[in-house]
């Protein structure tokens, strides 16, 4: 994780970059992720009703289009995982994106 600031302000080029984030280092993500514009959250470290709440607050707040909903399975259940991810406390332009739009638009699946 030292390295990755490093990795992202050198290949700014790339078209996109994605950062799946774990505790404790959920909080330097959440920076990282104000700071370039090609750094995405991926929410694959927990459940989704274990999403860190800095996390939601930063997609509420100043990027609905950079969390991305994961499931981990086959630890948990995809229908846990889905039924959980529509709870995360999310504006409802965060919600659009989370489970759907924003890996679409991250990945290029148009």
């Amino acid at each position: 994780m030292a390295y990755y600031p490093n990795i992202v302000r050198d290949l700014t080029r790339l078209a996109k970059n994605v950062q799946i984030s774990g505790r404790p280092a959920s909080e330097n993500s959440a920076v990282r992720q104000r700071k370039h514009r090609n750094f995405y959250l991926i929410t694959s470290a927990w459940a989704p009703k274990h999403v860190p709440h800095e996390l939601s607050q930063l997609a509420n707040k100043r990027g609905p289009d950079k969390l991305i909903w994961a499931s981990d399975h086959p630890l948990l259940s995809l229908e846990r995982c889905a039924r959980e991810g529509w709870e995360v406390p999310l504006t409802d332009v965060a919600k659009r994106g989370y489970p759907r739009d924003n890996v679409l638009k991250v990945f290029r699946f148009d």
